[in-house]
């Protein structure tokens, strides 16, 4: 007996030492890479603020105020004081907003599946790798959610991503609409006050809100084309709704903005020719300013592409990598589950609480909504609607806009505004008035200045840019019209935006990132220089050096961009002389110059400069021209 259980000990603790060796050898092989770096600190500083309690009645944010080092409490409504605890009785119930923060202790719950850290370097382009300007993975799990939770057909659809399904309202109007016959925008009482607000906002020559449904089923106005706005569920009333209007001259945009599992039942999957659907009411993320459309036509699908595309220059790559990770942290919820029966549960008890407390008020009722079968769920189910709207020259006869971008871009020039008068209004585009691309002779001081966080930090891809303006009835306008068209900027580009600044500011309080990118852009302007100056073919914008306020010296030149020109009189077409010789380079005439003229890129990656400096020096080896310095 003994000697069995000798056998037992020698056995356990021979196997023990087997399995602490291999964890030896495991962590000598590749622990490593389970190490982390650059992202402790990241990680560190969300979990801090995210740990900050505010009583449960509010919440620290990552790009929030700091007082003392401290992250700020920001309160609920009707809480207030530094932890938001002190209440405030005669405060009103304020039920207007459609914030959808109902899911918010969900992504507390699931802290660990919806974060994510950013390398600082992420995306910076403003395409991605196959240029389009949609990631081709999030597309891939909106068509996996749309299939896993019934509720929209995506085959054959192609999709296009917006700032919100906000932005894409105006977007859809735009794409379904002919200017030769001018189209009537409809919608059937009560419906989302946005539809009207941003049609007549925009004032298009080819369509205008020409209001309720109902006026025009039975009209006999066969000459106007007509858009029908429909929303299933309907916000406010939660119904499901179909469209009215019939016909060939009837075209129809259907908001599936609340056609998930917690506001409704799911009936079946929606097909429709355009459909609407929104980050904001699937996860909670309404301040990320996601949505998309499904679209049958490619032609539809063609315009509203390039309608944004010309408007933004489609969503924060910065958005879409969050949205991603949400969209991943849902399937890893019970493949899906989870995050619809948690907000079902929240929206029903909600819905059964309201309807009790009025079911024995004479003075106030509200809408009945059926149960109907659900194939999400596959039985069954009552209501549970979100029951909030959301709030809604010589010729003096012509008023005259000017552009002015200083630094100018394609040539780098500082500008200044051509034009004066009472009648002329200046738009002041500083997107290059940085210290790595220009001397900065003085603050800019005008009255209405744009500037981009892509031409400061790189980051092309968050799609981030700011106004300074002087006059508030502007400022108001201005505002007025983002809210329209996006209802603002993502709030997690506003953040990675924030970050950027401050890790600039870490960085010799301010100076590394201009030096860096001012040695960076002067070297390559100097190589580029060089080379074309010993060619009789082409030429490039001339410079001055200027003092810089900055650098508190004067500095040489070190643009975006090179200008160049083809000299040669046969050579009309420049872009095509370049293309030829394996240079791809963008047209004078984008910029309203004559063809002899292209845009060459210095602000791509270093290996975009050496190629374009491999080429040319090919290029002038075929024209026996030389002393090119080597970069490659």
């Amino acid at each position: 007996m003994a000697g069995k259980i000798d056998r037992a000990k020698y056995g356990m603790c021979l196997g023990t030492s087997v399995v602490v060796n291999l964890l030896l050898v495991v962590y000598l092989v590749v622990g490593e890479k389970w190490k982390l770096s650059w992202s402790i600190r990241a990680a560190e500083e969300a979990e801090d603020v995210a740990a900050q309690p505010c009583s449960g009645h509010g919440r620290a944010y990552l790009d929030g105020l700091v007082v003392d080092g401290e992250p700020v409490c920001e309160c609920n409504t009707c809480f207030a004081g530094p932890d938001c605890s002190q209440f405030s009785p005669a405060c009103p119930a304020d039920v207007d907003s459609g914030n959808p923060l109902f899911l918010e202790p969900y992504w507390m719950q699931h802290a660990a599946k919806g974060a994510v850290v950013v390398a600082g370097w992420h995306r910076m382009s403003y395409a991605f790798n196959d240029h389009s300007i949609i990631s081709e993975e999030l597309e891939k799990h909106i068509r996996k959610l749309h299939e896993r939770v019934g509720n929209a057909v995506t085959e054959g659809r192609f999709i296009v991503f917006g700032v919100g399904s906000t932005q894409l309202l105006n977007v859809a109007v735009h794409a379904l609409s002919n200017s030769s016959s001018p189209a009537g925008v409809v919608a059937t009482i009560p419906f989302y006050p946005a539809y009207k607000s941003q049609t007549n906002f925009f004032r298009s020559m080819d369509y205008k809100f020409v209001g309720d449904t109902s006026m025009w089923k039975n009209t006999s106005d066969v000459n106007m084309n007509m858009i029908e706005f429909v929303t299933s569920p309907n916000n406010p009333d939660g119904q499901l709704k179909k469209a009215v209007l019939r016909g060939s001259s009837v075209k129809t945009i259907h908001d599936h903005a609340y056609y998930w599992p917690h506001f409704t039942a799911i009936p079946a999957p929606a097909d429709e020719d355009l459909m609407l659907f929104t980050l904001s009411k699937l996860t909670g993320h309404a301040g990320s300013r996601f949505g998309w459309a499904l679209i049958k036509d490619e032609e539809v699908y063609e315009r509203m592409l390039k309608y944004t595309d010309q408007i933004s220059f489609g969503v924060s790559h910065d958005t879409q990598l969050i949205a991603l990770q949400q969209l991943k942290a849902i399937f890893q919820g019970n493949n899906g589950s989870d995050i619809f029966e948690f907000g079902f549960t929240t929206m029903r008890k909600r819905w059964e609480i309201l309807s009790k407390a009025l079911s024995e008020s004479n003075r106030f009722s509200i809408q009945k909504i059926e149960p109907q079968f659900c194939t999400f769920y596959q039985q069954l189910r009552g209501p549970s609607p979100d029951t909030s709207m959301w709030k809604n020259t010589s010729d003096v006869n012509m008023n005259m806009i000017e552009f002015v971008t200083s630094p100018n871009n394609p040539d780098g020039q500082l500008k200044k505004a051509v034009l004066r008068g009472s009648s002329v209004k200046t738009i002041h585009d500083y997107a290059y008035y940085w210290p790595h691309f220009t001397a900065i002779p003085a603050p800019a001081d005008e009255d209405l200045m744009l500037f981009t966080l892509s031409k400061l930090t790189g980051h092309a891809g968050s799609r981030f840019g700011w106004a300074l303006i002087k006059d508030e009835e502007v400022y108001e306008r201005m505002l007025k019209y983002t809210d329209q068209i996006s209802f603002g900027v993502s709030h997690d580009t506003q953040l990675i935006a924030l970050q950027q600044l401050k890790a600039i500011f870490q960085g010799n309080n301010g100076s590394d990132i201009f030096e860096f990118g001012f040695t960076t852009m002067r070297k390559r302007w100097e190589i580029l220089s060089k080379a074309l100056s010993e060619s009789n073919r082409f030429s490039i914008q001339k410079i001055e050096p200027q003092f810089c306020t900055f650098y508190q010296q004067l500095r040489g030149p070190s643009p975006a961009y090179a200008w160049l020109k083809c000299e040669r009189d046969e050579e009309e077409d420049c872009y095509e002389v370049l293309r030829e010789n394996g240079i791809i380079s963008r047209r004078g005439s984008v910029y309203g110059a004559e063809r002899r003229y292209v845009r060459l890129s210095l602000i791509k990656t270093q290996d975009d400069f050496d190629l374009l400096m491999l080429r040319f020096n090919s290029l002038f080896s075929q024209e026996n021209y030389y002393g090119i310095e080597t970069i490659m």
